[in-house]
This record gives structure tokens, sequence and C-alpha cells, in this order.
């Protein structure tokens, strides 16, 4: 139970630094596209 818990932490964190990440990206793209245009 302790293993599996700790996994479903572990896929949660995974899946909210990616989520970060990509709006992250998202939000330099508009900007450097706003910028170039």
């Amino acid at each position: 139970m302790l293993t599996s818990s700790y996994r479903d932490s572990i896929i949660v964190f995974a899946l909210l630094v990616t989520l970060l990440v990509g709006s992250y990206i998202c939000v330099i793209a508009v900007i450097l596209l706003y910028i170039v245009r």
C-alpha cells in the first residue's frame, strides 16, 4: 500500500511538472511571437 501511494504521488507530481513546463513554454512562445511580430 505504501509503495502504491508513493507511486501515485510521483505520477501526480510528474503531471503537475509537465503542466507547468508546458504552460511556461506556451507563454514564452506567445511573448516571442509578439516581440517578433
